[in-house]
């Protein structure tokens, strides 16, 4: 991996050739390649796990060498670090990467494995959480554990990792700038959240938005989401809990995932003020998190937040949306007998119901005019719901894809923020 001095975005990342792909046209094809090459492959791939054989052994082999060695009390050295990344980077590539053997027999298989849980199951589990809001994201009791430093270029990377509530592991990986590598101050962190089936620590590095914000002198948090990478439940690919479960699997996602946030961000904030950056889901995440830090300790709230492509309202936009639509998340739902007043009685518990703890200056908004996946009326309604300015929310001619992506080309939402932070 390039450090940010080093970085050089691809072509088409930069002018004169990113204005003309990253625009409305390009998300329709990458909607459809989502739903129906992307999920189903991966669901072939969940399907054979007992079978993957070689790949997932030596995945399993050098995970294990990696967490030994990251982990150990003693460092085991620069050099032996970088071979045990470089090893597990290959192979979990190779890993994920076995989907393409399920091409040939991917006609008609399933985009997940839908279990839609009814409203009375979801009554039983979550009905006490309604009770009580603010005692329904209980905050962990933990503080993350950090590996040794993975010395790259002129960058800097950290693992960290705390017990979830759910038994498994939360995780993140810290990228620190060039100049804190050198023993410079770091102007802040931002906190990083990923969109659904977004696995960054288990595929080749490719460019994002906020290796900007690494450029700009400020250390990078990039969280590993529930049901994601190393916190893949067997037999799943990452994320499909979301979008096989209905209602229950976004409950129980922002059951683990907004206190969460609580933890990392105490951490963060001994070395400055902390930025939540996110991105669709991390997003919808990120709204809700930045409602609920009401009832945290000061040291736990954040000092700006950043939604790249969000909505006012989970449950309606969720099945509305063009990839909603594609997986007919709308007529299941109504088949597990979700109606439209048994979703609304869940709204607490997903939707930032009274507000950010941060005011309208901390807060930018950047949304696709052209968004059919969390449609852009949904975005704009939560800017008008938290009364932001015009000033605090871009609009850009583009969809839910191509206005993220693009966000790597003409990044001035986030340096605004950064430079109101810093």
């Amino acid at each position: 991996m390039k450090s940010p001095k080093d970085y050089r975005a691809p072509c088409l990342w930069r002018r004169p050739l990113a204005p003309l792909w990253l625009r409305p046209w390009y998300d329709g094809p990458a909607t459809w390649s989502v739903a129906r090459l992307h999920l189903p492959l991966s669901r072939a791939w969940a399907e054979t796990e007992a079978e993957r054989g070689s790949a997932l052994e030596r995945y399993r082999s050098a995970e294990a060498a990696w967490r030994h060695g990251f982990f150990a009390a003693a460092s085991p050295g620069p050099e032996d670090l970088a071979r045990l990344e470089q090893s597990r980077r290959r192979a979990a590539a190779a890993w994920m990467g076995r989907r393409l053997r399920h091409l040939p027999a991917m006609a008609g298989a399933p985009a997940a494995a839908f279990a839609i849980e009814p409203p009375d199951a979801v009554e039983a589990r979550h009905a006490e959480r309604l009770e009580a809001p603010e005692a329904a994201f209980p905050l962990p009791d933990a503080v993350p554990r950090e590996s040794h430093t993975l010395q790259q270029g002129a960058q800097e990377s950290v693992w960290l990792c705390f017990p979830a509530r759910d038994g498994s592991t939360a995780w993140a990986r810290l990228e620190r700038p060039a100049a804190a590598a050198r023993g410079a101050a770091v102007k802040g962190t931002v906190i990083a959240l990923h969109g659904i089936c977004i696995e960054a620590d288990f595929w080749p590095r490719s460019p994002d938005y906020s290796d900007r914000a690494l450029a700009a002198g400020w250390q990078v948090l990039r969280l590993e989401a529930p049901w994601h990478g190393r916190r893949r439940r067997p037999g799943t690919y990452g994320g499909e809990p979301l979008i096989a479960r209905g209602p229950a699997g976004f409950l129980e996602f922002f059951e683990l995932a907004v206190p969460e946030l609580a933890v990392w961000t105490a951490w963060a904030k001994r070395q400055g003020p902390v930025a939540w950056s996110g991105v669709s889901l991390g997003a919808l995440t990120a709204q809700k998190a930045a409602e609920v830090a009401r009832h945290w300790p000061e040291r736990s709230q954040p000092d700006g937040l950043l939604l790249i492509t969000t909505a006012a309202d989970v449950t309606q936009a969720t099945p509305v949306g063009s990839l909603g639509r594609l997986l007919g998340l709308r007529a299941r739902l109504q088949a597990a007998g979700w109606t439209e007043p048994a979703l609304a009685r869940w709204v607490p518990l997903l939707n930032p119901m009274g507000g950010p703890v941060l005011p309208p200056e901390r807060i930018r908004l950047l949304l696709g005019s052209a968004d059919r996946l969390l449609p852009f009326a949904q975005g704009a309604a939560l800017a008008r719901c938290w009364n932001l300015p015009a000033r605090r929310v871009t609009v850009r001619r583009q969809g839910h894809f191509s206005v993220s992506l693009g966000l790597l080309a003409e990044p001035a939402p986030l340096l605004d923020l950064l430079r109101e932070l810093a």
